[in-house]
């Protein structure tokens, strides 16, 4: 089993890109947990539904979604008849955006969090670009009382300041680190206007982003988030979208050729992510949340081209 290295040894640059997982909504709020999401779908889906996520106790929704997604594939290259299983795949996305946005805190818990605790802020200002897979609010209300980040969202489309939208040229000469998406959020939308550009949502007096979400949820305008559980269906929905096709570019584009990973369980449902990692990086810093061999051999085996060094996770931001 390797020895853990230093976390002030993979920081120490202060110029290495960061790939932040759910683990990392987690320590921030522990009820993104997948147990607790799981429980809480429980409540709003269909009696099938609670059925498959019973049987399925030890997974999170993402395999859950490959699963069903899998057993379509096979059905259909088979001809075989049975229940349509779509149906099923839609509901639990559905309940699955739903439940994110209902347990996410208020702005308030995270600037009651921002002033009792400002090392998550200053360690995330320790890197050079920041992706992530979350779809939750925490990075952006963890990032938006230092001014220090950007996000490539602006009023580029509409200059008069009424959508937020996405533009790569929108920040571009400010000397901020960047805030990567690569699944979307839940404060993402297709614009008002014609529905082409990616916009973002912004708090206005008496209207809160989350009121926001709830609102668009409540009359089926979903986010802009990546739910497959497939990794070629997630790839392609990422290169479809405007925004999403963007952070993807960077990702494999950065100027490091090594990147800091913690929270990120890079499970199946994420093998776009591996292989685009294995391919454009040389090494690797893991955050590992349980040292034991067998998951420091579960972690390297993942990657064919690359060096995997462990960090205990738990030191990173606390």
């Amino acid at each position: 089993m390797d020895k853990l290295i230093e976390v002030e040894n993979v920081i120490k640059n202060n110029n290495l890109p960061l790939l932040l997982g759910n683990g990392f909504s987690i320590n921030i709020y522990n009820k993104f947990n997948y147990s607790t999401l799981i429980e809480l779908i429980n409540k709003k889906v269909s009696p099938k539904i609670i059925d498959l996520l019973n049987d399925s106790k030890e997974l999170n929704l993402e395999d859950v979604l490959l699963k069903l997604e899998t057993f379509k594939n096979v059905s259909n290259s088979l001809n075989l008849k049975g229940e349509n299983v779509q149906p099923f795949i839609n509901e639990l996305k559905k309940k699955f955006i739903s439940v994110i946005s209902d347990i996410q805190p208020p702005l308030d818990f995270y600037k009651e969090k921002f002033d009792s605790d400002c090392k998550t802020n200053e360690t995330l200002q320790k890197f050079s670009n920041i992706f992530t897979t979350n779809y939750d609010l925490s990075l952006y209300y963890l990032t938006i009382e230092s001014k220090n980040f950007i996000d490539k969202f602006g009023y580029v489309h509409y200059p008069k300041n009424t959508i937020l939208t996405f533009h790569p040229e929108n920040h571009l000469h400010e000397l901020k680190i960047p805030l990567l998406y690569l699944h979307g959020n839940l404060m993402f939308f297709k614009d008002d206007v014609d529905q082409i550009y990616t916009s973002k949502l912004k708090s206005k007096p008496g209207s809160p982003i989350l009121e926001q979400i709830s609102n668009n949820i409540n009359s089926e305008k979903f986010p802009i988030i990546i739910t497959e559980g497939d990794s070629k269906i997630k790839l392609r929905k990422i290169l479809s979208n405007d925004y999403l096709n963007h952070c993807w570019n960077l990702f494999g584009k950065t100027q490091s050729k090594e990147l800091v990973v913690y929270g990120h369980s890079l499970s199946d449902s994420d093998e776009h992510i591996i292989k685009l990692i294995d391919k454009y990086y040389n090494k690797i810093y893991y955050g590992i949340y349980e040292n034991t061999s067998k998951n420091q051999s579960k972690i390297k085996s993942k990657f064919d081209n690359i060096e995997v060094k462990f960090f205990d996770s738990s030191k990173l931001f606390n």
